[in-house]
């Protein structure tokens, strides 16, 4: 019996050894990696075409409002008698005008909160990374227990194999640094 504690003491230790070797790892490459960077590289493109994407909308729409001004201005002049197309053909273009348009704002609805969405998706990973470099300079000098929270905060899981072969979960997206 006495045999099989340390044997678990045993194990535990060498995992500690792992994981914490693994987290400097993690802290030495986010370290590496200035954020300005980060963010940029990840983020700037994506919120380029999106703006692009909106403008590109809301230029249609504008001229789709243009058309259904001039269409309306057109039935002033059917009324006059000075127009050559029928009431019912300008009553038609003007529905499905006014159609294109709703559909046009739906649309940079759409394009807009997704844009928004990104930035705030660029903030929070700003957020994050400002919180895992704190974690990262608190690390080297906290006690062992200190070490324990830091990398709770880091790890949803870990899964232990033969041969202490490990597979760690995140609790944020790696794959950036």
């Amino acid at each position: 019996m006495v045999n099989s504690v340390s044997r678990r003491i045993y194990t535990i230790h060498i995992l500690d050894e792992i994981i914490d070797k693994l987290v400097r790892q993690v802290f030495a490459k986010m370290q590496g990696v200035p954020k300005e960077q980060l963010i940029t590289k990840r983020y700037e493109r994506e919120i380029a075409e999106r703006k692009n994407h909106l403008q590109s909308l809301q230029a249609q729409r504008g001229k789709a409002e243009k058309d259904l001004f001039a269409l309306k201005a057109e039935i002033l002049a059917c009324i006059k008698g000075e127009s050559a197309l029928p009431k019912e053909t300008l009553a038609e273009m003007i529905t499905a005008q006014e159609a294109k348009i709703k559909e046009l704002e739906t649309l940079c609805e759409t394009a807009s909160s997704d844009l928004t969405e990104t930035a705030e998706l660029m903030d929070s990973v700003a957020k994050q990374y400002e919180e895992l470099i704190s974690f990262a300079d608190l690390y080297d000098n906290a006690s062992f227990e200190a070490k324990k929270m830091i990398v709770n905060q880091l790890i949803r899981r870990v899964d232990v194999y033969r041969g202490y072969q490990i597979h760690v979960s995140f609790n944020f997206d790696l794959s950036q640094y």
